[in-house]
């Protein structure tokens, strides 16, 4: 999270957006506004770019609306996970799981750059 951050600070001016998603808390439970503002504090991160993804009546109820838009059948998606989405077309471009596509940050410096 400290470099995610980071490289969030230093190209925001450039369009950059980091979105967070909280989907439990380091217990395993439903995160709050407190534990939001707490996590976005010690992260050194605004803390409106943190959402919660949290669904009590789901099955596994973290991020459940989150992995119901991805297809982690094709993925080995492990936590923490990282994504990279282009924001105009809102395409799915990579991931963390090992590929080919290279580190996020190639992967968004060839973004900012476009």
């Amino acid at each position: 999270m400290p470099a995610a951050a980071s490289y969030y600070n230093e190209n925001k001016s450039k369009g950059l957006e980091l979105w967070v998603v909280l989907g439990e808390t380091a217990d395993g439970l439903q995160p709050d506004l407190a534990y939001c503002m707490a996590y976005a504090e010690s992260h050194g991160m605004n803390p409106e770019n943190l959402y919660i993804d949290y669904n009590p009546e789901a099955l596994n109820k973290a991020w459940d609306t989150l992995f119901s838009h991805i297809d982690s059948t094709t993925t080995n998606i492990g936590l923490p996970w990282e994504a990279v989405v282009e924001g105009a077309e809102m395409t799915y471009i990579w991931n963390s799981v090992p590929t080919d596509s290279g580190p996020a940050e190639q992967v968004l410096d060839g973004l900012l750059s476009e």
